[in-house]
């Protein structure tokens, strides 16, 4: 896949709504999985309420100072208690938003980890998604090619799949690994094509890239005549 990621909720508690499945394709955006959330409500009424009181208390003691019945300290302390307020109300708000979990991208969901009703604690994975927009191809090729083929001898880049060999599908080189796996002593080279819309290719899939280099013509390459072949003008 061109991304795959875990998805957790930042916060915990039981797992009340599981709405995708493996295997599934969902949207950008797409609810797939929410907490319980009267404890995350209650907790963003009670933030609120407190930070209503402490501007409330923040009014009357600016009040009084403009009277001179109190000191700038308590004005200050009581401008403190209102920031905190603040504060504690935006975290009883995110905390209430990361109780869901949406889709960052259009994606197929591989693996569900857990099933509803789980009491969950934070950053405990709950689904994995692949972004299948584009695929991406990875193939061990020896150092000698490697270090011996630049991108301008390259003529043509294709894959092709088992269960489609007359198909070839064009591909594009992406990137490599900057070190030798230490047993093979191949480099990891990543192709990449858009995902085929009549086929359903999926992350571990295998298949056969075939590239096509210019070679440039030696001696031994090119043709021998007898020089009685040849006529004079």
């Amino acid at each position: 896949a061109a991304q795959t990621v875990d998805l957790a909720f930042e916060v915990g508690g039981p797992l009340l709504e599981l709405k995708v499945r493996e295997g599934e394709t969902v949207r950008s955006g797409a609810l797939l999985a929410a907490l319980e959330p009267t404890d995350f409500r209650l907790a963003v009424r009670e933030a609120r309420a407190a930070l209503t009181l402490a501007r409330q208390d923040l009014a009357r003691q600016e009040s009084l100072l403009e009277r001179r019945v109190v000191s700038e300290a308590a004005v200050d302390e009581a401008r403190a208690v209102a920031e905190r307020a603040t504060v504690q109300l935006a975290q009883a708000q995110e905390a209430l938003a990361d109780a869901r979990l949406v889709a960052p991208f259009n994606a197929y969901v591989a693996r569900r980890y857990v099933d509803p009703y789980t009491n969950l604690q934070p950053a405990v994975r709950v689904l994995r998604l692949h972004d299948l927009s584009e695929l991406h191809l990875v193939a061990s090729v020896p150092e000698a090619l490697l270090a011996t083929v630049s991108a301008d001898r390259v003529a043509a880049m294709e894959a092709r799949f088992a269960f489609a060999p007359e198909r070839a599908f064009p591909v594009r080189y992406l990137e490599n690994s900057g070190e030798a796996d230490a047993v093979a002593q191949t480099y990891a080279v990543t192709f990449a094509m858009p995902r085929p819309e009549d086929f359903n290719v999926l992350p571990g899939m295998t298949a056969t890239v075939r590239v096509v280099l210019k070679v440039e013509p030696t001696v031994a390459d090119r043709p021998r005549i007898p020089t009685s072949a040849l006529v004079a003008g």
